[in-house]
């Protein structure tokens, strides 16, 4: 499992925009997979009550919360759209922004300079260096 914390810890490693989290609480009864949503269903109610039951408690910090759910922004437009905003907000999300690593070197600032060379990598230069079957002499 992780944390609220832990979720903050990768998006600014990312170099994310940002972030929405929500708690999500679950029960398990004997024979549940079997019933149907249905209200006038026992097992069902029975399900239903347990599960408000025990996020009450949760909202209460006299249990933990089962699941972390978690959405991760790579488009800093969607932290700026307020319709999805306000939609994942009555859902029970709460969004946070990153603003992306703070440690890291804006893109702008690394690019050359006007008139400046640019130097290109060249076949030497590649990510992953060739592999070569090597072959002991006998």
């Amino acid at each position: 499992s992780m944390s609220r914390r832990e979720v903050q810890k990768l998006a600014l490693g990312l170099n994310l925009p940002g972030y929405a989290c929500k708690n999500l609480q679950d029960v398990y009864i004997a024979g549940c997979e079997f019933a149907r949503a249905d209200p006038a269903d026992p097992l069902f109610v029975q399900m239903t009550q347990a599960v408000a039951q025990l996020q009450a408690r949760c909202e209460q910090n006299q249990e933990k919360w089962n699941y972390l759910l978690t959405i991760f922004f790579k488009d800093p437009a969607l932290l700026a759209d307020a319709g999805l905003q306000g939609r994942l907000a009555a859902h029970g999300w709460t969004v946070e922004r990153t603003d992306g690593n703070p440690h890291l070197t804006p893109a702008t600032a690394a690019a050359p300079q006007a008139g400046a060379a640019v130097q290109r990598p060249g076949p030497a230069a590649s990510h992953t260096p060739a592999l070569r079957r090597q072959t002991e002499p006998a």
